[in-house]
């Protein structure tokens, strides 16, 4: 199913991300402006439900601060330096085991808040931008990620508490003097492995509400 970059009604203009109703029956909704919310709201769910989403999101708006948060999405940040080199090793993912990546990736994914399916055609271009790698710990593999530039986008642990070591392995490939990663505050085990090396919140990306 394909987002919709410009839902518009009469009562206003969203951005209607449904893909995740294939895969988890939700559906999320940015609202870029409206003034009649309420009707805006009555608009958005109706048609989200009908595209067969059962869990809606929403984010833009301060009439949303009514509404049960869902989750809030933060950055935080590191000094690459206080890391600790990680003697785990990463191999970057290839055409023949992208598929592998993608399964594993979406299979531990899909109970973390917020976090989107990777389609067949995301794997694709994160081979193509040589993003995805695999973990390997004395040659077991024990997690896979995805980076860009200073960024880790994607943490993923393979096996029971190796989320340290697969983020320190991901940190020696990127670029510049700090490392950000993105995390839902309700994911605990997450926000409590990146306090306890060392990242910091410095900014709130994105809060979204339950509608």
């Amino acid at each position: 199913m394909r987002d919709i970059p410009m839902f518009s009604t009469e009562h206003g203009v969203a951005s209607l991300i449904l893909r995740e109703i294939v895969y988890k029956k939700e559906a999320y909704v940015r609202i870029h402006s409206s003034d009649e919310i309420d009707e805006f709201l009555k608009d958005v769910t109706g048609f989200c439900k009908a595209a067969g989403a059962e869990r809606i999101y929403a984010t833009g708006h301060s009439v949303l601060e009514g509404y049960p948060v869902h989750t809030v999405l933060v950055g935080m940040i590191c000094k690459r330096s206080l890391l600790r080199r990680s003697d785990a090793v990463t191999v970057q993912v290839s055409d023949q085991t992208i598929d592998q990546w993608r399964e594993l990736y979406n299979k531990r994914m899909s109970g973390v808040p917020n976090a989107a399916t990777v389609t067949i055609a995301d794997a694709k271009k994160f081979v193509a931008e040589g993003a995805a790698y695999f973990v390997f710990r004395e040659n077991i593999c024990i997690g896979l990620g995805k980076v860009s530039y200073n960024k880790i986008e994607a943490i993923i642990s393979l096996v029971p508490g190796a989320g340290e070591c697969v983020l320190l392995a991901l940190n020696n490939l990127v670029s510049g003097e700090f490392v950000q990663v993105e995390v839902a505050l309700n994911n605990d085990k997450a926000v409590k492995l990146y306090k306890r090396l060392g990242f910091e919140v410095v900014e709130e990306i994105s809060k979204w509400y339950c509608i």
